[in-house]
């Protein structure tokens, strides 16, 4: 989805003036959305949630069927299907980038088109400071940032107590047949046989009811076929 990212400074980038997306074909390649903790609730309903394990663990939901192919979620027009948009989509073209000396900073994708128009809103003012759009972004970037910490700490955590499975689903029949893998979900016999003081501890986390609705949400697998026959 990034193309060129580079780290915001008063110094190079005074005159940048941003125009935000005004769709998210950005994306239309992406099969798999990340997400956070809290947007669980969101998006349950509407697209299969899944755990996606290695050395930075995380969340995501499900949204083509092909490795390389269309994003299911995105319609024709640009826009995303369902009654809320991940912030992994909203947030682009910017991103939190990690400098040299171990800090997080604010970079953005200069290939992304965003920052061409002479109409758009300033990041800096003409003492080289933020402007309260550059503000509102760092803000809201860093807040999802702190959230993507603590879910990569709760799927990890998950991991640990060893009741992640990994799953794979076969569409179709023969020569024909698709294969959506690489992702992983909470095995539940393990999960009930895990001890009572975890368990407690999971629930007075939020974790349980979190789990419960990750689990609920593999049924709109259904949705995404639907969406990949009908396409």
């Amino acid at each position: 989805m990034y193309k060129s990212v580079i780290i915001l400074n008063s110094n190079e980038h005074r005159d940048f003036r941003f125009t935000p997306e005004k769709d998210l074909m950005f994306a239309k390649n992406m099969n798999i959305i990340p997400i956070t903790f809290s947007e669980i609730r969101k998006l349950c309903c509407d697209y299969p949630i899944v755990y996606i394990g290695g050395q930075t663990p995380y969340l995501a939901i499900v949204v083509g069927i092909e490795q390389e192919g269309k994003n299911l979620a995105i319609d024709d027009e640009g826009r995303f299907r369902g009654g809320y948009t991940p912030a992994f989509l909203r947030k682009y073209p910017f991103i939190m980038v990690k400098t040299d000396e171990e800090q997080m900073a604010l970079g953005c994708d200069i290939e992304s088109g965003c920052f061409s128009s002479p109409e758009g809103e300033r990041l800096f003012d003409d003492e080289g400071k933020p402007t309260p759009t550059l503000n509102n972004i760092g803000n809201f970037l860093k807040g999802l940032e702190d959230e993507y910490i603590i879910t990569r700490n709760l799927v990890a955590e998950l991991d640990r107590l060893g009741i992640l499975e990994d799953r794979a689903l076969s569409i179709g029949e023969g020569e024909n047949a698709k294969k959506i893998g690489g992702f992983k979900t909470v095995e539940h016999e393990k999960l009930v046989a895990l001890s009572d003081d975890i368990l407690v501890d999971l629930v007075k986390k939020g974790w349980i009811e979190l789990i419960t609705l990750q689990q609920f949400s593999l049924k709109n697998f259904e949705k995404i076929i639907a969406l990949e026959n009908a396409g």
